[in-house]
């Protein structure tokens, strides 16, 4: 499919958003990772509590994750590519 260079734009402005929320998903995942090790070298506490936040966060970080990490113009799921610079499915740019 043709696209205009307006939609071509919108695209890569929607793709910068969906990297953005990629990114501000990571720190909750880091601040999970973090106060499991202050849990483990500070005040150790029963091990079910860090387990059931840890699987709860990483559950939670992977639906958004396949959900968020889509491509713009045609919805399929970019992979696990950090930085596609064109959809595999589609072949539109995402960014320059």
């Amino acid at each position: 499919m043709e696209y205009t260079d307006q939609q071509r734009r919108e695209f890569k402005s929607q793709y910068a958003a969906c990297r953005r929320r990629q990114w501000v998903l990571s720190v909750p995942l880091a601040l999970v990772f973090l106060w499991l090790f202050v849990a483990e070298y500070g005040r150790p506490l029963p091990l079910h509590i860090p387990a059931l936040v840890l699987m709860g966060v990483i559950a939670f970080a992977l639906i958004v994750a396949v959900l968020n990490w889509r491509c713009p113009a045609c919805e399929g799921y970019l992979g696990k590519t950090p930085n596609p610079k064109v959809c595999d499915r589609c072949g539109i740019e995402l960014h320059d």
